[in-house]
């Protein structure tokens, strides 16, 4: 998680903005005066306290898919393109009605496209079936027209079936096309590829196109993803004087094109030669061109091909130029940039430095005020929502309100996978209104059709954190317990432990009424859980699995959780034992609160032990047998600020069934009587009597 104080590096990332550090960005970007050539933007951030603090609940892991790359909605780059299959004499000749009056050539295009290379020039825009009949009919054409073929239909696919699968007929004549196109271009002609021939300008456009087909699940061949990586680093047209300022454009057609047609850095050595090449040396010429979508599809490449190098001098050029190189940029630019560096981050690919956190306000800022106008489609304030929790942002809560207004004005328009997200970076930011959740929940179950399983983990996630039920929640349980073994089994094991411990921490506190749908619910994923095994979950879901297996046993579920499966149980039991006596070691060695605390009840005459583990569970303070837990301010919503979290409430009910009871006392409360120690002896004694008195 990325760290934005100048201080020492923290457990987590959160804080409120007090105090400022200065960092100083030196700009190399784009069309810098001769004044500004000498000077560095100097961007003022403000710094986090360092705060550290463990609580023993276990760490609930999000699914993987949060949206693996934001397709939908996201468009192609730039207007460096030219006269698209100007060579193709004989196609004119034989077909004259395509060309187009000379009074046409320079109609503006849809401004809704104007981040898409333009297909403008002497030619009408093809249709993806006369693109597809162009390909098919060429006999031998030159490696330029043969270029123009590729991005034509490109073009066609961005405008036809960006927002819909192909058909079956379509997909298997672009796999078709693809590839014999591919193979012309990788064709040997005299001592070079035909590929080699192309001029920066088509390398860019035809990558791009290369990338369209390949985000319709079509395969591309790595050898042409190479050939154009390898051609583009020995390409001095690309960028410099020849690029008359479209360097930039020219690289981040071309990164979006590889990372959109599947092409990893680390499984090619070209690839990754030609994102390092880019990153640290090209993409920093000073006097290209530069916009906010040519931003926001380069760092968007960075991530989807997972490019590990360090991208702070890039980050930093962008924030030291960011007013001007983000002017009138559009929430999708905004967004899947954000995404990016949070891809990033969850990836741990790539150092991304100070900059990010000057991109990030003021993305925000941009985002909400186009959110305000309805500018801002839910997909891009879903992807943002989820980007703030794995960056570590912690901000005005009011950001996160507006934000949420305007997703539930357009939930009708919202897809499950938004509102999952959406749900669960809600939860993960400490933001609550029950309102806003049951609204957004009543469309993911209208939606339910189309809702995948980790879509539906998400949103309990996001539910059992703010211990939020109503009859949504209800019926989505029921929902969930129809799935079949099948639907069930196409999800991964991550999933299947998330929804077990979001059932346990529901049930667990109270917030569920007696429900056969969601006791049904849980027996069936405990029953999946033992079908995948132990080696199916990593750590974090074997702890999940545990605290979903107590909870079971302790309201007496049906089927008695992992009883049946003794190998599961007993791993799920050592996972969770080890997590404890690790919480146990750091606690032992920070927990000066409890220490005062403890001392309080002591000298009261309670009998006090610290630190200690009863019955498998961790416990903080252990006073005349009572648990006694400590509640940091992490522990809370941050709005509103006195609702406990799931993950630590859930863990006070356990330690009260293995305890004579349980006391949670706010660190608030107790700063509070900070002082007075016979104020502070009369608190705790008090709170412990009401638990002694229970037992």
């Amino acid at each position: 998680m990325l760290h934005y104080s100048l201080h020492a590096p923290r457990l987590l990332s959160k804080g409120t903005a007090g105090g400022a550090s200065t960092a100083s960005y030196s700009s190399p970007l784009l069309h810098r005066s001769p004044l500004q050539k000498h000077h560095a933007s100097n961007l003022s951030i403000p710094s986090w306290p360092q705060r550290i603090h463990v609580h023993p609940s276990s760490r609930v892991v999000s699914c993987q898919a949060k949206r693996t790359s934001p397709r939908h909605g996201k468009k192609g780059n730039s207007s460096d393109d030219g006269s698209i299959l100007s060579n193709i004499d004989k196609l004119l000749a034989e077909q004259p009605e395509r060309r187009v009056a000379s009074s046409q050539k320079n109609v503006p295009g849809d401004r809704n496209r104007s981040s898409t290379p333009s297909n403008q020039g002497p030619f009408k825009k093809l249709t993806l079936s006369e693109s597809l009949d162009m390909v098919e009919a060429a006999a031998s054409p030159s490696p330029v027209a043969t270029a123009d073929m590729l991005i034509s239909m490109g073009h066609a696919l961005n405008r036809e079936a960006k927002y819909r699968q192909l058909r079956s007929v379509e997909h298997t004549r672009v796999a078709a096309a693809l590839a014999k196109l591919s193979d012309l271009l990788l064709e040997q002609q005299g001592s070079r590829k035909r590929i080699e021939q192309l001029d920066g300008k088509k390398l860019s456009l035809a990558a791009w196109a290369m990338g369209k087909v390949g985000s319709k699940g079509i395969q591309v061949s790595m050898r042409l993803g190479d050939a154009f990586a390898e051609c583009a680093c020995a390409c001095p047209s690309m960028d410099g004087p020849e690029a008359r300022g479209e360097g930039w454009r020219r690289w981040a057609n071309l990164l979006y094109g590889l990372a959109e047609a599947g092409m990893v850095c680390s499984s090619s050595k070209h690839v990754h030669a030609v994102f390092d090449a880019a990153v640290n040396d090209r993409l920093l010429v000073e006097g290209q061109k530069c916009n906010g979508q040519d931003i926001s599809n380069t760092f968007h490449a960075t991530a989807t091909a997972a490019y590990k190098g360090n991208l702070e001098p890039l980050v930093s050029a962008v924030a030291g130029d960011l007013r001007r190189v983000m002017k009138s940029a559009t929430a999708q630019a905004w967004s899947n940039t954000i995404w990016a560096f949070a891809k990033h981050e969850e990836m741990k690919a790539g150092r991304l430095g100070q900059g990010v956190f000057v991109i990030l306000n003021e993305g925000l800022t941009a985002i909400g005020s186009l959110a305000h106008s309805s500018s801002a489609a839910p997909q891009e304030l879903s992807n943002l929502l989820w980007a703030l929790p794995k960056l570590g942002w912690e901000g005005d809560m009011n950001t996160l309100g507006v934000l949420a207004s305007a997703l539930v004005m357009q939930a009708a328009k919202t897809n499950p996978q938004d509102i999952g997200n959406a749900l669960w970076a809600f939860s993960e930011l400490g933001w609550y209104e029950s309102t806003t959740y049951g609204t957004l929940l009543s469309i993911l179950q209208l939606e339910f059709g189309e809702a995948n399983p980790q879509a539906l983990s998400n949103a309990f996630l996001a539910c059992a954190q703010a211990q939020h039920w109503d009859h949504h929640v209800e019926q989505l349980a029921k929902l969930i317990s129809k799935q079949s073994v099948q639907q069930w089994g196409q999800c991964d094991a991550q999933t299947i432990a998330n929804v077990l411990y979001s059932w346990a921490v529901l049930t667990a506190v109270g917030a569920t009424p007696a429900s056969p749908s969601f006791k049904g619910l849980a027996q069936q994923l405990f029953d999946q859980a033992a079908r995948r095994g132990a080696p199916a979950f990593i750590d974090s879901g074997l702890t999940q699995l545990y605290v979903a297996h107590r909870v079971a046993m302790l309201v007496g579920s049906p089927g008695g959780g992992l009883s049946a499966d003794h190998v599961l149980l007993q791993v799920c039991a050592r996972s969770y034992e080890a997590q404890q006596v690790n919480i146990q070691k750091q606690l032992r060695r920070t927990a000066t609160l409890e220490q005062e605390l403890a001392a309080i009840l002591q000298h009261a005459g309670y009998d006090v032990k610290k630190a200690v583990i009863v019955g498998g569970e961790f416990v903080q303070l252990l006073a005349e047998g009572v648990a006694v837990r400590v509640a940091a301010a992490d522990d809370y919503f941050r709005a509103p600020p006195s609702l406990l979290k799931g993950s630590f409430a859930v863990h006070d009910v356990l330690a009260s069934w293995v305890c004579k009871g349980s006391v949670v006392i706010p660190e608030a409360e107790w700063a509070d009587l900070q002082g007075d120690p016979q104020q502070q002896q009369a608190f705790a004694s008090q709170r412990l009597e009401q638990a002694l008195s229970k037992a």
